[in-house]
């Protein structure tokens, strides 16, 4: 897809891997660590490299809308608007866990529509577009379709502060063949789609999380859906991301979840 004279997707995944390299490069120097609500940290870091996305997508596109984790949206009422999570992984990058992302998608009229996610550390890069499928550098991405215990449930950090959290983590426990908290939301959602884990299960999210995230789910196969069953919109808080074949199971598990 086009706009501008420019290829939507080849945008989208040249302007992730450069933020990656940006973050990489900063990965071994002193960044400066602030605090926001829930004593959740962002760093320079972050600050730096949403204002190089920031600005690459307002020179390129200045009519659309663009929402991102550190910053106030900017609302141009246009159909498209780009979603950002600039640093996903923030607590890991502080404490050297080398498992943190760059993520930008673009939605259009309240859908995901396409996005990219570059893992600089490993040089991964995932992306999709609305109808053509997932990719893994280049290689088609497929969920699996493994049943819950024969495999692997990716939680998020949020679970740690989870009220009733015992309830839920012994019955995830007891569903899956393995469970882990990883540290990054991206990453979860990205071992579902290129079929390592079965599913990953998120509480306090933010549009940022998901905003790629959910059109490479969906391309490469699997399902992602609130806690409720209900499909996704931008104030999602709880998701549920699976390859779909017990995605109900889940569900039911928290259904008493608000």
């Amino acid at each position: 897809m086009k706009q501008n004279n420019i290829n939507l997707l080849n945008f989208t995944k040249k302007l992730a891997k450069e933020s990656g390299s940006y973050i990489k490069k900063y990965y071994e120097q002193n960044i400066d660590i602030n605090f926001k609500e829930e004593e959740e940290m962002f760093t320079n870091i972050d600050l730096g490299v949403e204002k190089l996305v920031v600005n690459k997508i307002k020179k390129n596109f200045p009519s659309h809308n663009i929402w991102s984790e550190e910053m106030n949206e900017i609302n141009n009422d246009s159909d498209y608007t780009w979603v950002i999570d600039p640093l996903d992984g923030t607590h890991n990058y502080i404490y050297h866990i080398p498992i943190f992302s760059a993520s930008i998608g673009l939605w259009c009229k309240g859908k995901p529509l396409l996005g990219a996610i570059y893992f600089p550390m490993t040089d991964e890069l995932f992306y999709a577009e609305k109808g053509k499928g997932a990719f893994l550098n280049n290689k088609k991405l497929s969920v699996s379709k493994d049943k819950h215990k024969n495999s692997l449930a990716a939680l998020s950090g949020g679970f740690i502060k989870f009220d009733q959290e015992t309830k839920y983590l012994i019955e995830i426990r007891d569903s899956f063949k393995d469970t882990r908290y990883l540290g990054c939301a991206t990453y979860n959602y990205m071992l579902v789609a290129k079929g390592k884990a079965a599913a990953a299960i998120a509480v306090r999210n933010k549009w940022g999380d998901f905003g790629a995230s959910s059109i490479i789910i969906t391309e490469a196969g699997g399902k992602m859906t609130t806690f409720k069953n209900k499909s996704i919109n931008r104030d999602c808080k709880t998701l549920i991301v699976s390859n779909g074949v017990e995605h109900k199971k889940l569900v039911n598990i928290f259904e008493d979840i608000k």
